[in-house]
């Protein structure tokens, strides 16, 4: 039966790919591709003892297209991950449901330059909830399949030749394969005005108002007003900023009204190299735990020249409203991606973070460290890597060490 499912796979990828080479039109462009990838987990479910280990067979035909016209735009991604595990086909990923990626975006020009409609649509894997144990290229544990699709038909309309609004309407589904997850449903209106004062210097207010139903917390109405600016000091130096107040009218529970904001800056210190540092307080809504407001501050360097890298630190403090939780973190990580030949390259991560979880005062360490190489040929791509995850908790139950090893193959029509 698993080698019947293979075969069709083949198949099914290599007529389309045989297809697609007859198509040749104008602003439409087509790239299938089938990935063939073999990795050995030594902690499939991430526990602290009697660890189970698995080789993990994944097979990932996939295609990407993208069509630009007049009145429309598409860029899609779509991929089919079948995951075959040698321990226990119980844990083996065949139906659609499970194994599908998508990642769509498309815009609809119904009337050039004023009346606009952007669609999104993406199915991924994501972490139930960021407390419990998940891990690097790991997506066995605690992670579920998700889609989010949203419908924004908007209007720009120009007041003046500096001074113009824009309506939107947002739809927005939110959907998790896990029962546990709280799948909602949005409707937001919202009215901006934005002025551009100068050449260097633009600014914005906008009101909304947000219907948010979800299916296991509590259903609220939020009106928010909010003002913003940016302001080009320099070449170099960008600032930015925005203020703005809330109000959460709830079915059942007291009403909650919150002021927010954010600002910012990011400086170009050199030609390759940029400096960013961020602090937001914004609201959020999780997969299963309701709305929380979050506290982020976030400095970057970045450096794009012979080497790409980009080096963060963080400090994020984030309050549930509908239950007495609040998640604390420091974080650190760096990224490197560089070239060793023309056709070899080389990708490095490393992250660690202290995580502080109330009111149980649980304290995580959790570290993380991926290192991968990728030779690249006509149509043909082969990569392998490493990857290493463990947390350090001060509750025994969420300690975990986490070795991956993997080696993929990937044919594509390019």
């Amino acid at each position: 039966m698993k080698t019947k499912k293979i075969l069709y796979v083949l198949f099914l990828t290599l007529t389309v790919w045989l297809l697609s080479i007859s198509i040749a039109l104008a602003g439409f462009h087509i790239t299938p591709s089938i990935s063939i990838r073999e990795e050995y987990n030594d902690n499939i479910y991430l526990t602290p003892d009697n660890e189970e280990d698995a080789f993990i067979t994944t097979i990932i035909p996939a295609l990407n297209l993208a069509y630009e016209a007049k009145v429309f735009t598409l860029s899609l991604d779509y991929s089919l991950h079948f995951k075959f595990y040698s321990n226990d086909s119980d844990l083996n990923e065949t139906s659609l449901s499970r194994v599908q990626r998508v990642h769509l975006d498309s815009m609809v020009y119904p009337y050039r330059d004023v009346i606009f409609i952007h669609i999104t649509d993406d199915y991924r894997r994501v972490p139930i909830d960021t407390r419990e144990n998940y891990a690097t290229d790991n997506e066995l544990t605690n992670m579920t399949d998700s889609n989010t699709f949203t419908l924004n038909p908007y209007i720009i309309y120009p007041i003046t030749n500096t001074i113009q609004a824009r309506f939107d309407y947002i739809y927005e589904n939110i959907w998790y394969k896990d029962s546990s997850g709280d799948d909602t449903e949005n409707h937001t209106f919202s009215l901006g005005i934005s002025k551009e004062f100068t050449s260097r210097l633009k600014g914005s207010v906008i009101y909304s108002y947000m219907i948010h139903n979800p299916d296991l917390t509590e259903d609220y109405d939020r009106q928010s007003i909010e003002g913003k600016v940016e302001y080009l000091a320099s070449a170099k130096l960008t600032l930015q900023g925005g203020y703005g107040h809330t109000w959460f009218d709830y079915d059942i529970s007291d009403d909650v009204d919150e002021n927010f904001w954010s600002t910012g800056f990011d400086y170009k210190l050199s030609e390759a190299l940029t400096l960013g540092l961020n602090y937001s307080v914004e609201f959020v809504e999780s997969v299963r735990e309701g709305t929380y407001k979050s506290k982020t501050v976030e400095g970057s360097l970045s450096y794009n020249k012979f080497v790409s890298s980009r080096l963060t630190a963080s400090y994020s403090k984030d309050e549930y409203l509908d239950s007495d939780r609040e998640d604390r973190s420091n974080a650190f990580a760096i990224d490197l991606s560089f070239p060793i030949t023309d056709r070899l390259t080389n990708t490095l991560s490393a992250s660690y973070g202290y995580y502080k979880f109330l009111p149980e005062d649980r304290k995580d360490h959790r570290y993380s460290a991926r290192i991968a190489f990728e030779y690249e040929m006509k149509i043909t791509t082969l990569s392998f890597g490493y990857t290493y995850n463990k947390n350090n908790s001060t509750m025994d139950t969420y300690d975990y060490d986490n070795n991956i090893v993997w080696i993929e193959a990937k044919l594509s029509l390019k």
